[in-house]
């Protein structure tokens, strides 16, 4: 079975008040080693899309330019889902750096509540070159009429997606707090793996309801004969 996205999480935790993709409360915070992140990378034989990102915020991380750079190296694409508060002005000029030596390769999805855009992505905004930018925004429903004045802003420089949260309240409770109810509904060519090396069935598991097993003790051919085996939920 061929894994064409897989998720590997950098980092499980997240700033207070801030969103992230997922609660931690089932789960111990932690960083994944390079050690392991690279024992992990040498299971994958080709290239594909290395999500660097799952519960937390992947910025947060240490080492997250060398992560990048580690599976850029070895032929992968990176793509990161930041809530964009922890990313640094180093983080902003190595990322360009890392978007001449890598062109095309490097995703980044800054997700947006509100209006507001930290500063520092504002800056790779305007300083980028050959990196994949998006600005996705969750926009409470009665700031709808905003939504054109903030693509004007950028209009040009990055691409937009704008999401409405599911309950229309004046405020975003974040959004992607719980599991989706029933069966996985991603792609059963993707995969995800704790900052521990565990991996859930389901990449959206972010609470470890589903884990399977560790791949650093039981390695990717595990894992994807786990995919299979639960192949259509």
């Amino acid at each position: 079975m061929t894994l064409n996205r897989i998720n590997i999480e950098p980092t499980n935790k997240c700033q207070s008040n801030f969103f992230c993709y997922g609660d931690d409360k089932n789960r111990k915070t932690g960083f994944m080693t390079l050690k392991n992140y690279r024992k992990i990378l040498k299971m994958i034989p080709y290239p594909t899309e290395i999500r660097l990102f799952m519960s937390g915020e992947p910025f947060l991380h240490p080492n997250i330019i060398k992560m990048i750079d580690i599976a850029c190296m070895r032929g992968h694409t990176v793509m990161i889902h930041s809530n964009g508060f922890a990313l640094k002005r180093k983080h902003v000029f190595d990322l360009i750096e890392m978007g001449f030596k890598y062109p095309g390769r490097i995703l980044l999805n800054f997700i947006m509540q509100g209006g507001v855009v930290p500063k520092n992505v504002d800056m790779l905004i305007e300083y980028q070159k050959n990196l994949h930018i998006t600005l996705e925004r969750v926009v409470p429903y009665p700031e709808r009429k905003e939504v054109p004045e903030f693509m004007k802003m950028y209009g040009g420089k990055v691409r937009f997606y704008i999401r409405w949260p599911r309950n229309r309240d004046d405020k975003v409770k974040e959004p992607f707090r719980e599991n989706p109810p029933g069966p996985c509904d991603l792609p059963e060519d993707s995969a995800a793996i704790y900052w521990n090396g565990e991996y859930p069935i389901c990449s959206t598991d972010f609470n470890k309801g589903t884990c399977m097993g560790n791949i650093l003790k039981d390695g990717l051919g595990v894992l994807a004969k786990s995919k299979e085996k639960f192949r259509g939920g």
